[in-house]
C-alpha cells in the first residue's frame, strides 16, 4: 500500500468486471469445498473474490469460470493473500494467482479491450 501522498504503484491495471465463478477451497485434510462466488478486480496475477465467510489467508484455492473471451472454462490456482470480512464493500478474499493457463491473460486482455 502506498504511503499517504504517494501514488499507488501497481504493475497491472485492475479491472472491475464482475465474473460469476466457482471457488474450490482445499482443507488441511485434503478435502475440497466448492463455493459459488463473484470475481472482481481482475489482473493477470490476481483477483478479488466476493464470498461470504471468506477463507483464511494462506488457503490454497482453484478458481473456475466460464468467460466469453476464453472459449470455454477457464481455471487458475492461487493462494489467499488478503481477507476482507467487514467494511464498506462485500466480504471476500484477494487471491494471488500462481498457476494459470494462457486463457487467464486472454480474459484480462479481452476485458481491457472491451473498456
Amino acid at each position: 500500500m502506498a504511503a499517504m501522498g504517494e501514488p499507488e504503484r501497481r504493475r497491472w491495471r485492475r479491472l472491475r468486471a464482475e465474473l460469476p465463478l466457482q471457488l474450490q477451497l482445499e482443507d488441511a485434510a485434503g478435502g475440497v469445498e466448492i463455493r459459488t462466488a463473484v470475481g472482481s478486480h481482475l489482473n493477470p496475477t490476481g483477483i478479488f473474490v466476493q464470498v461470504d465467510d471468506p477463507p483464511a489467508v494462506g488457503t490454497r484455492v482453484r478458481i473456475t469460470l466460464n468467460a466469453e473471451a476464453t472459449d470455454g472454462v477457464l481455471s487458475a490456482e492461487g493462494q489467499v493473500v488478503d481477507c476482507v470480512v467487514s467494511g464498506d464493500g462485500p466480504p471476500g478474499v484477494g487471491i494471488r494467482v500462481d498457476r494459470a493457463g494462457p486463457g487467464w491473460t486472454r480474459l484480462y486482455d479481452w476485458l481491457v479491450d472491451d473498456r
